[in-house]
């Protein structure tokens, strides 16, 4: 019996497994959620230097034609091969999806990256985060800006996740809406249909 009661009073209750279980739960929610967020951010710096390509290509062809590029096809950072044809005459591109979808709507988790505008100053690039369960953010930037200003907005889908990342990779404690009409602005650059336009 005295066995018994040194055994059982070195034992752990059940009421403190729960609250070691508790926390241990807590620990790893934060840490997961912070961890997400650390990533989304990594994709973000990744899709700003990609955009930046795309600025500077668009430059280059509007020094070589006058104006901006409507599709992928006539940038020299096109992809070239049996994908090609698939978005060659779009202005959407897909950034994960392997061959590119002939309505625009990406399947896969990634950037839906769309061309906008041929000649107004407000002419940029959209890329849109899509089909990631979390974020359905917009990054923006206008071909012509000389500060090279990378817009982040949010987006409807999971504006809350959207708010809180775009002011972390703003350095900013609170989500500012005002990039959004210029984000408005760029998604409504001349695109019209042009017969004078030549691939």
């Amino acid at each position: 019996m005295k066995k018994c009661k040194i055994a059982c009073k070195k034992a752990f209750t059940i009421m403190e497994m729960v609250v070691v279980v508790l926390i241990i739960a807590i620990l790893s929610a934060v840490a997961l959620s912070t961890y997400v967020l650390s990533i989304e951010q990594n994709r973000i710096s990744e899709a700003e230097l990609w955009l930046g390509t795309v600025i500077l290509s668009q430059q280059r062809y509007r020094m070589s034609s006058g104006r901006y590029a409507r599709y992928w096809r006539v940038l020299d950072i096109a992809k070239r091969g049996q994908e090609q044809a698939q978005y060659a005459n779009s202005s959407v591109y897909c950034t994960r999806d392997p061959v590119q979808p002939t309505d625009g709507n990406c399947t896969n988790s990634g950037y839906k990256v769309t061309l906008y505008g041929i000649s107004s100053p407000d002419s940029g690039v959209v890329a849109q985060r899509v089909n990631s369960g979390k974020y359905s953010y917009k990054l923006a930037q206008f071909y012509s800006d000389n500060e090279k200003k990378l817009l982040c907005v949010a987006g409807e889908e999971h504006r809350e996740n959207d708010e809180k990342l775009c002011a972390v990779f703003r350095g900013t404690d609170e989500y500012d809406p005002s990039g959004e009409a210029l984000v408005e602005s760029i998604e409504q650059a001349d695109y019209v249909e042009d017969n004078s336009y030549s691939l």
